[in-house]
């Protein structure tokens, strides 16, 4: 079944957060309550992927051109989801960036594979005391 890619709704929010939530139930990342999830995605750019009628990933963004939050629900990773949500992004700018938690290779290495560069690192950037690598993408 083929993935669609939407500008979100409010009805999206909860199918989001689920997604969120499974990331950070597998992976240890995306961190954020409810309160701050919600209110990035009610008022920055917000889209969902769906697969059939369930919500398989989203990206948020803003209008700086910082991704704030994105995730793909583990179980549809290496389809080419992550690519088509981060795509809407670059469509609206030329230059994007975001935080990466520095132990989150993957993360990192999916930005790299869609263009990003490590920009710099940001010492104690987490909550938690971790670290993060800036991730900067430029169109040519």
């Amino acid at each position: 079944m083929k993935v669609k890619i939407k500008k979100s709704d409010p009805m999206d929010l909860l199918g989001a957060w689920k997604v969120k939530e499974k990331c950070r139930k597998d992976d240890g990342m995306l961190r954020q309550d409810f309160i701050t999830f919600s209110t990035d995605f009610s008022l920055n750019h917000s889209f969902v992927a769906k697969k059939e009628d369930k919500i398989v990933g989203f990206i948020i963004f803003r209008d700086t051109g910082y991704i704030s939050i994105f995730g793909v629900h583990p179980d549809y990773r290496e389809q080419g989801i992550g690519e088509k949500l981060v795509e809407k992004p670059k469509q609206k700018y030329n230059k994007l960036w975001c935080h990466v938690r520095e132990t989150n290779q993957d993360a990192i290495e999916f930005y790299k594979a869609v263009g990003f560069k490590e920009a710099r690192r940001v010492s104690s950037y987490y909550l938690n005391g971790d670290n993060a690598k800036i991730m900067v993408y430029e169109e040519n």
